[in-house]
């Protein structure tokens, strides 16, 4: 994660650690009601329905109000 925050900011991107949204004393394959993983190398689409407020929040980013 270390590298990968460097790059990002070095390049003026955001960066967002997902790893406690993943790993919090350890690593789940279930959170609240989701199965975290798809396969072993996917993200389940219902887990990231789920975290969609949470990645939302992290970049500051806001959708316009109706």
């Amino acid at each position: 994660n270390r590298v990968e925050r460097q790059a990002a900011l070095a390049a003026g991107a955001a960066y967002v650690d997902t790893v406690p949204w993943f790993c919090a004393a350890t690593c789940s394959p279930i959170v609240e009601r989701y199965a975290v993983y798809a396969n072993r190398k996917h993200v389940a689409v219902g887990y990231t329905r789920f975290l969609e407020p949470a990645l939302t929040e992290a970049l500051a980013l806001h959708t316009p109000s109706g």
